[in-house]
């Protein structure tokens, strides 16, 4: 059995066997897996085209087929990990040029993109340094400025606090919420139920693999608190 979301702007998800679920294009998306299902994994398959999950449906990104033309999609995706797996040989500003190059991004456009986002993270004085001299919530950073050089229309990310510091923490959400509000989407998977619960538009909750509650918030947790409807769908 397929259950098939189609929404504004038409990214599509399916479930079959597995799970890919996602938001309206100008929402925020959380997601919470009990026993942490294999979902980074299949974030990353999602945004490398690893297609060999697919056990049937489709995924489209604006309208693109992202079997049919997975380089246009691209384009339009960028993926943040937990544990960002950066080039470390690379300084800073090195690597987010990399990134641009490779999106063809102009270069007077590159250098106000970086900077703006550099100085909102505190990470200028740090670009010209080696990567593999940052800190964890230094790399997070420059994870997040790579991912937003290119303006995405959507943006994955497993557990995207993680390492940061309260204030690069509250920026992320501001960018995380314009995106959207500039008709943008955000999907990302975390087990910190309280950041779910206040940043997302739309949730669902995954059991053993298995789709068993989505919905906006307010369908999902009504008058309770998403911890406690995960506690009681865990204890069915």
């Amino acid at each position: 059995e397929e259950y098939f979301w189609d929404f504004q702007g038409h990214i599509e998800g399916c479930y079959h066997v597995r799970v890919f679920y996602t938001s309206k294009v100008e929402k925020l998306e959380g997601t919470y897996d009990v026993g942490d299902l294999q979902d980074q994994t299949e974030l990353k398959d999602l945004q490398h085209n690893r297609t060999i999950w697919f056990d049937s449906g489709t995924v489209t990104i604006d309208g693109i087929s992202i079997r049919r033309d997975p380089m246009k999609c691209k384009k339009e995706i960028a993926y943040i990990p937990d544990n960002p797996d950066l080039y470390d040989f690379m300084s800073g500003i090195k690597y987010l040029n990399f990134v641009a190059d490779v999106y063809r991004i102009p270069a007077d456009v590159r250098k106000e993109r970086i900077h703006r986002y550099a100085e909102a993270f505190e990470l200028t004085n740090d670009l010209g340094q080696p990567i593999s001299a940052y800190s964890h919530g230094m790399k997070q950073k420059l994870a997040i400025i790579a991912a937003w050089i290119h303006e995405p229309k959507l943006v994955i990310m497993d557990e995207p606090f993680v390492g940061l510091d309260p204030k690069a923490a509250h920026i992320l959400k501001e960018m995380m919420r314009e995106l959207c509000d500039n008709g943008g989407a955000i999907f990302f998977s975390t087990h910190v139920l309280e950041v779910a619960e206040k940043l997302c538009d739309k949730v669902a909750i995954i059991n053993h693999g298995k789709l068993v509650k989505a919905g906006t918030m307010d369908e999902v947790k009504g008058d309770d608190s998403l911890e406690e409807v995960f506690l009681e769908l865990e204890a069915v």
